[in-house]
């Protein structure tokens, strides 16, 4: 049996349905307050034909990794666990459930592991976000993390989630740590990265210059779960499948679904503005979309090198256009 945090979520839901079509059985955590409906479509997209007969091997536990007694009892009888669970925000307001989410939550899952004895395995899905570094360079593994050189919360509390991991290793946890970059796939596109591609559907007007990495979902779970079977429980693996520029996804997007290019190239200047504007209608609303440093993020030039990861296990990459048409597609017949 294997143990899933985060089954509802965009990477989660691809984990779960790797797994299952591993041919392992899975409990997957998820609180009450969860929509899973998002996840049988994602399912039904990536098992296809087997949907039916898989689905026998997977089973709902209720609950959430801030509660330790409620993981101790989810994670017996399971030899494998893989964390998911996060809170992506880059609003101000957030900082303290991303802190209670990301950081007590890791602590939480390890320390679950931890009691369960040396046959249990952790896989943590963490994230380029905790890499840090220069722009303009290609990063990998050995990036050292940098405080001044990080955009957002968000990040600082994946960097401490890791750091909880490690301390987990030291203690005599077997666990492999995955870094995805911006995660595209067919899931729940009103929450998380996913959103991008509904921003893709709707003609999404603006760009910025900035560029960053991205890969497809699918290829997150497969990476993912091929550490374990290799039991690459030795520091981090970057998984990041193309270096582009956001301008770029998003016509690709565009193109994929019919709809307008991005048109309105979007500047500084702009930025600071547009967060300011959208702070004011936050007071005055109770909304708002952008933020302080989701606008500084757009604007940055961050690329990510997998190369560690293409030399330790038996996997390449999907082709970004073919992964996109794909993904697109699915969405087109919703």
């Amino acid at each position: 049996m294997v143990f899933v945090t985060g089954g509802t979520g965009l990477v989660g839901s691809h984990i779960i349905c790797q797994l299952l079509e591993n041919g392992q059985k899975v409990r997957a955590l998820c609180r009450v307050s969860s929509e899973k409906a998002w996840f049988y479509k994602t399912a039904k997209w990536l098992l296809k034909d087997s949907y039916t007969s898989k689905m026998k091997d997977l089973e709902w536990y209720s609950g959430d990794v801030t509660d330790i007694v409620g993981l101790l009892d989810g994670i017996e009888g399971c030899t494998q666990v893989y964390h998911a669970a996060a809170i992506v925000s880059f609003a101000k307001k957030d900082q303290s459930v991303l802190k209670e989410i990301n950081v007590t939550g890791t602590a939480n899952v390890v320390n679950a592991c931890l009691s369960k004895g040396p046959d249990v395995e952790l896989c943590f899905i963490s994230s380029t976000a905790s890499i840090g570094g220069v722009e303009k360079i290609l990063l990998d593994e050995s990036a050292e993390y940098a405080i001044d050189q990080v955009n957002s919360y968000y990040s600082v509390t994946k960097y401490l989630a890791e750091l909880e991991v490690i301390r987990g290793r030291e203690e005599g946890l077997k666990a492999c740590i995955v870094n995805p970059s911006i995660v595209l796939g067919f899931g729940n596109w009103n929450q998380g990265s996913a959103k991008i591609l509904k921003n893709g559907k709707q003609g999404f007007p603006f760009y910025t210059d900035g560029s960053n990495a991205f890969v497809d979902a699918r290829d997150v779970a497969k990476a993912s779960t091929l550490l374990m079977v290799h039991k690459r429980f030795d520091g981090r693996y970057l998984c990041a499948a193309w270096n582009k520029k956001f301008f770029d996804v998003f016509t690709t997007l565009a193109e994929q679904f019919g709809a307008k290019p991005p048109r309105i190239r979007v500047v500084k200047w702009m930025t600071e503005v547009a967060w300011r504007i959208a702070a004011m209608t936050k007071f005055f609303t109770g909304t708002g979309i952008i933020t302080k440093e989701s606008a500084s993020a757009g604007l940055k030039h961050r690329s990510y090198s997998s190369q560690r990861l293409l030399e330790s296990i038996p996997f390449t990459f999907r082709d970004y256009d073919e992964a996109l048409k794909e993904i697109c597609a699915a969405y087109n017949q919703e």
